[in-house]
């Protein structure tokens, strides 16, 4: 497709792959090294976006004005639809999941394509059949910008039908965003609810009662966007899914047999999965983790433990366990699909473990539990600020008895858990 303005769309597109190069990477910057030898106290990501959100916000209020009002998009002739999320951390991929599954229901006639960054995107997504293609951007974008133009240039010529920028304040997102052609765009305004203008009235109205998750707000934006909408459910949300197949569940579930015959466990022992890392300050230490597991040994001595084991391929408990390792995100997640339950630090494998259907429960720290924490399948988050491990470990044997109880309570003669679990959450 010729372009009528191949000097204003060649100057746009450069300017995308520079900002967005120049965001993704900690590119020195005179400003931004002015600030760095500075000891005002800064901190320099801070800084870095309050710089960037200053010099884009008449290009963000641009975009802003592209985005339909809730209520106002029509549903018809929508056949091709683009999810922005250039983003290559595990979690931030399979949040998306529940967005996926949404405009799947709501248009099941269209194509999704999905633009993301890194690898992990690929093996999350591979069981959506109406995911058609997946674009990916390179983590390091800075070193590879004729890669980003290859792949950001088709994205134009597309034309989309629909466009939809799941996360609020992304300039990564709003950048891509202004470089679409789409009919149509959803979107969460980048400006404050008090001041937006009169192309989101809408909106303003309804965004306060929006969920903090950042799985079920795109949800949410989808619902409240279509002008057929009436009686929209805003309890009800789908739940973190990696869509393991029958085949996949089954061959997870031979290696944990094998796995607890090396514990000499009983069959039908409860096995309690666990992940013993985190990025930053969400991770708890090995000791931590000892005295957590101490404690349930103590009251549990029935409890089988298995241990998931980080990239690096070092444990983090000692080797004390039994332990799994799999570069596969889709191995991995079909070996804790047929655990009793998960436990893990807010992180990626976190959400993997939910969105392959075990119960799971989130340790939060330093994040806020209310965006991130695990849901669906019988999963919740624990606010562990300031708790000792034996406390953290009482209120998750509190969690494993209830969900234990609940499952037997509603089984059906024969039923696995995960057809109970998955029958309770219908």
């Amino acid at each position: 497709q010729k372009s009528r303005h191949p000097l204003r769309d060649t100057i746009q597109l450069c300017s995308c792959v520079v900002l967005l190069s120049s965001q993704k990477a900690n590119t020195p910057m005179r400003m931004l090294n002015v600030l760095k030898k500075t000891s005002l106290g800064f901190n320099n990501r801070i800084a870095r976006r309050r710089i960037w959100r200053w010099i884009l916000t008449p290009l963000f209020r641009s975009v802003d004005a592209t985005l339909v009002d809730g209520g106002q998009l029509v549903d018809k002739g929508i056949h091709r639809i683009l999810v922005l999320r250039p983003n290559h951390r595990l979690g931030n991929v399979l949040l998306i999941t529940p967005l996926i599954i949404e405009l799947e229901r709501t248009f099941p006639g269209a194509e999704i394509d999905v633009l993301a960054a890194g690898v992990s995107a690929h093996e999350v997504l591979a069981s959506f059949s109406c995911v058609r293609h997946i674009y990916t951007l390179p983590h390091y974008i800075a070193a590879h910008l004729l890669q980003v133009v290859k792949t950001i240039v088709p994205l134009r010529k597309a034309r989309y039908d629909l466009v939809v920028d799941p996360v609020a304040n992304s300039h990564s997102n709003r950048l891509l965003l202004s470089w679409m052609k789409a009919r149509s765009a959803i979107g969460i305004p980048s400006t404050a609810l008090d001041d937006m203008d009169s192309h989101h009235v809408n909106w303003a109205r309804i965004m306060p009662s929006a969920p903090a998750h950042f799985a079920t707000l795109p949800v949410f934006m989808v619902r409240h966007a279509l002008a057929s909408a009436h009686d929209i459910d805003e309890t009800h949300y789908p739940s973190l899914d990696i869509r393991l197949t029958h085949s996949e569940r089954r061959d997870g579930r031979h290696i944990v047999q094998a796995l607890l015959k090396r514990q000499s466990a009983a069959p039908g022992s409860i096995t309690i999965g666990v992940f013993a890392d985190a990025t930053g300050a969400k991770r708890f230490d090995e000791p931590w983790w000892l005295l957590f597991l101490g404690v349930l040994a103590q009251y549990h001595p029935e409890y089988a433990i298995v241990e998931i084991v980080p990239v690096d391929r070092h444990s983090r408990l000692g080797n004390r366990f039994p332990s799994y390792y799999s570069s596969s995100l889709r191995k991995l997640a079909s070996v804790i699909s047929n655990l009793t339950c998960f436990v893990s630090a807010d992180g990626g494998v976190m959400h993997l473990a939910g969105a392959s259907g075990t119960p799971t429960i989130g340790l939060f720290s330093v994040t806020d539990r209310s965006k991130y924490e695990p849901y669906g399948h019988h999963s919740q988050g624990l606010n562990v600020a300031g708790k000792n491990p034996e406390e953290v470990a009482q209120s998750v044997m509190a969690i494993v008895d209830t969900v234990m109880a609940d499952l037997e309570k509603n089984r059906s003669p024969g039923a696995s858990q995960r057809e109970t679990i998955a029958s309770l959450d219908e």
